[in-house]
């Protein structure tokens, strides 16, 4: 009997797979990889995607075509970028610990080269980027009002990002052609007894001097210890006479006694008188007259002097105006020649208060002496440096980098070398964290107005007040200014008559009380009482510079020296 065959006995679907439909990848297509295949996305999805590319070329310049493009434009890029932020935190972490270094080596024409083709390549590289995002978003496939956006989102940031960096390589350049022009390339200055001295010069040309036709209008010494950063500066008037010359100095075969012929011997007819007759004396010197002014106020003050800077006061004003201006409090009517209210030129006053001053005005303001004194002036020049450096911010520099280049490759001449320009500056920023002292070599730090301090100065008084601030560095109670403690020093003297500031080796000092130079005749201060009041006007209201303006007119000199008398009472704004 055969068997009987048995019936398989149908099976229940998994519960799992009971009710799920089959699904091909072809189905899918077109919507599993959105980034790469956008055709089938959606128009939130198309948007969505624009955005992360452009993010991506914003933030990781390559992520973009390593997502959605060319893998291989996209590593290169990525590899750069990577690069660039292993610069930027190793630069970072240079600046904290290795400041001075760092800013050397930036300084250097081959490294400012280097760091401009660099840059110029970075915008050139991240632009093609941004065009290729472009193409890879495929603005045609947005919807209207998403396409316009992303376009100008596109341009707007490429702009910013390519056209930042060309903006920098273009300053790079410019900078190191106008650093190429004001620096020499000569080897680095070194300290001296851990302190950095300069003298700072502002030149003053007047073709109608003949064969003198620049002299120096201000002149400054900044001393700056080398560790901390401290600074002093050293004012001295344009009319001081007898300076002295070290020993080392070719000036002293020609005035071995100082500079000692009379009134033609104040300190700012130095400068031409050595190009004009003594130039042989410095033959390794670019600038002879600089030189000797070196040496002049080195052997004043007992201090080497390593360098100087001579701006031009014509160079000053386009200083200024490139960096847009500079703001003061001012503490007093200040005479100078300008525009009058009704549009004529003439005599016209600054008013107290706050003054914002274009590059013209802040010529004009500094160098103003009219009804005052040279001391008066001395003052103001202080305050506008000040102002300068104050208001000399990163913004200014990047904003204005051009114009301000410019006008500095037009103003400066100096004999320090551009391998010590970083140094430098960053001795400066650690000189910004510091109050300056300061010390004119003349009434008011020296004696009062009548003693002609700076006719016949006492150079042992000089130099001991010279160490005593060096010495007084690091002190809370230090003196930060001439008009604090300035004059009551232990120790001070002051000659009694003009006959004891004579030459200790019997020679006679020179200068005469009577100047018959009017470059010198009203640089001597008008005496000044304990306590100044500001004049009124005869109804008793307050002066104003429309006041001064008809006093002036009508030859009223007194009202006119009351209302300058205060006129050194200067601080930066801001």
């Amino acid at each position: 009997m055969a068997p009987t065959p048995r019936t398989p006995t149908p099976r229940a679907p998994h519960p799992s797979r009971a009710d799920t439909p089959r699904i091909t990848y072809h189905q899918f297509e077109g919507k599993s990889d959105v980034v790469r295949q956008p055709r089938g996305a959606s128009p939130a999805e198309r948007l969505r995607r624009a955005l992360i590319l452009i993010a991506l070329t914003l933030f990781v310049p390559g992520g973009a075509q390593i997502t959605a493009g060319s893998r291989k434009l996209g590593r290169a890029a990525l590899a750069v970028t990577v690069a660039c932020w292993f610069t930027v935190l190793l630069g970072a972490v240079l600046f904290m610990f290795m400041r001075g270094p760092l800013l050397n080596a930036l300084a250097q024409p081959f490294v400012m080269w280097v760091a401009t083709v660099l840059l110029a390549g970075l915008a050139i590289g991240w632009l093609i980027l941004w065009l290729d995002t472009f193409r890879l978003i495929r603005v045609g496939s947005l919807a209207p009002k998403p396409r316009w956006l992303v376009i100008l989102v596109l341009l707007v940031l490429a702009g910013l990002t390519s056209g930042g960096l060309a903006y920098g390589a273009n300053m790079m350049h410019q900078g190191r052609l106008a650093l190429a022009g004001i620096f020499n390339s000569g080897p680095a200055v070194p300290a001296e007894e851990g302190r950095y001295n300069f003298l700072l010069m502002g030149s003053d040309g007047d073709e109608e001097r003949g064969d003198q036709p620049i002299r120096p209008d201000s002149i400054h010494v900044v001393s700056v210890n080398a560790s901390s950063g401290e600074s002093i500066l050293f004012s001295i008037p344009r009319n001081f006479q007898n300076a002295q010359f070290p020993s080392d100095s070719p000036m002293s075969q020609v005035y071995p006694n100082g500079y000692n012929c009379g009134n033609e011997c104040i300190i700012n007819f130095l400068y031409p008188e050595v190009h004009n007759e003594h130039a042989s004396l410095y033959p390794d010197a670019e600038d002879p007259g600089a030189a000797a002014m070196m040496d002049a106020v080195s052997g004043t003050l007992g201090l080497s002097v390593h360098g100087y800077v001579m701006v031009d006061m014509d160079g000053f004003e386009e200083l200024i105006d490139a960096m847009g201006g500079i703001t003061v409090e001012s503490g007093g009517f200040v005479p100078y020649r300008g525009e009058r209210p009704d549009g004529s030129w003439g005599d016209a006053w600054f008013e107290p208060g706050t003054l914002e001053l274009d590059g013209q005005e802040a010529l004009s303001y500094a160098r103003s002496r009219d009804f005052s004194s040279d001391y008066n002036r001395i003052q103001r020049q202080q305050c506008i440096q000040q102002a300068m450096i104050g208001q000399f911010t990163p913004q200014t520099l990047l904003t204005r980098f051009t114009e301000v280049m410019q006008a500095g490759d037009s103003m400066i001449q100096t004999n320090l070398p551009q391998s010590q320009l970083g140094s430098l500056v960053n001795l400066a920023a650690d000189a910004q964290d510091h109050t300056p002292q300061r010390l004119t070599l003349g009434a008011p730090d020296f004696g009062s107005a009548g003693d002609l301090f700076s006719t016949y100065p006492d150079f042992d008084q000089i130099q001991a007040r010279v160490d005593e601030l060096i010495a007084d560095e690091g002190d809370d109670g230090d003196d930060n200014g001439s008009d604090e403690g300035t004059q009551e020093d232990e120790g001070q003297t002051e000659p009694d008559s003009p006959e004891d500031a004579a030459d200790p080796e019997g020679e006679p000092p020179g200068p005469t009380p009577d100047h018959d130079d009017p470059a010198v005749a009203d640089d001597e201060p008008a005496e000044e009482s304990e306590e100044t009041q500001m004049p009124t006007q005869p109804d008793g209201s307050e002066l104003t510079a429309e006041y001064l303006m008809e006093a002036q007119d009508r030859g009223e000199t007194m009202i006119l020296e009351q209302a300058a008398n205060t006129n050194n009472e200067c601080e930066p704004a801001g």
